[in-house]
């Protein structure tokens, strides 16, 4: 889009990197916790 000033362009990049390390930190949650239930399950 080339009427965009460059600083809503880096806010724009700015609120697309949060996003996806938000999401990132949820996956990373989410196979972490499928670890720990698979090894308490196994320990049983």
């Amino acid at each position: 889009m080339p009427g965009l000033p460059a600083a809503d362009d880096a806010l724009r990049r700015r609120r697309v990197r949060r996003s996806a390390l938000f999401f990132a930190l949820v996956a990373a949650a989410f196979y972490v916790g499928f670890i720990v239930m698979m090894v308490e399950r196994g320990s049983k």
